[in-house]
């Protein structure tokens, strides 16, 4: 009697174990010290099959104490024995993380994540965090590169250097464009993205070096251009001193 009560209660806690979902909310594990400068990372799997990856500033809060956050990504999941991965709505990428010892740990995604563990914390219904976040800022599709070609058949002069805040202290991000086909990407001298760029006549095009896969800028006068929803961004060039 005692063995049957024995493997009984295995049995129910092997199916308790095995019938847990990955869903919930994973942040940064509290045991590493190693923390992504001034910015907090969160990954939310839904039970849906979606995610969202937030970047919380903690040094950036208002009167009323708001934590400024960015969306980093966001888009739908699938499972595949250890593995996560990730695939973004907006720009296509894929990300994949690896499940280990219940820590997510990034095998290919932005660099900026691979310094990070990131262990279960909660649950957390979708609908509460998607109020939040409804607008972020994105690139352009392919069709719109195009459109805006068509339209600017004249190439546009690329400067190099640095476009968006010269300060670096706003809550947006910077672009430097360099003479050796390279670029980077940085929130407040954060590195959120850094790869190598081409053109195709008035569109940037910017290979992240960790994910391979492009994004797209316009070239303006002065500037360049993304797209946060349906609107258009300047990003302005800053002179060297």
């Amino acid at each position: 009697m005692k063995r049957n009560l024995l493997f009984f209660t295995f049995l129910v806690a092997h199916f308790f174990c095995c019938s847990q979902t990955i869903s919930g909310h994973y942040g940064q594990c509290k045991q590493l010290v190693y923390r992504t400068s001034e910015l907090d990372v969160d990954l939310f799997l839904f039970d849906r099959g979606s995610y969202m990856i937030l970047l919380t500033d903690q040094s950036q809060t208002d009167a009323d104490d708001f934590v400024y956050t960015i969306v980093l990504s966001s888009g739908r999941f699938t499972k595949d024995s250890n593995m996560i991965i990730l695939k973004d709505d907006v720009e296509k990428y894929t990300m994949v993380f690896n499940l280990e010892n219940a820590r997510l740990i990034a095998e290919q995604s932005f660099g900026l994540l691979k310094n990070v563990a990131l262990c279960y914390l909660n649950t957390i219904e979708e609908s509460h965090v998607r109020e939040r976040f409804k607008d972020y800022d994105y690139y352009f599709s392919e069709v719109e590169c195009e459109e805006y070609n068509n339209e600017h058949r004249q190439e546009i002069p690329l400067k190099f250097g640095f476009y968006g805040d010269k300060y670096e202290t706003s809550l947006l991000y910077n672009y430097r464009v360099n003479d050796d086909s390279t670029f980077s990407i940085t929130y407040k001298k954060i590195v959120i993205s850094e790869g190598t760029w081409s053109r195709n006549n008035n569109v940037l095009i910017l290979t992240d070096k960790d994910l391979l896969f492009p994004s797209y800028l316009l070239i303006g006068e002065d500037c360049l251009m993304s797209k946060s929803r349906a609107r258009y961004s300047k990003i302005p060039y800053v002179p060297q001193n």
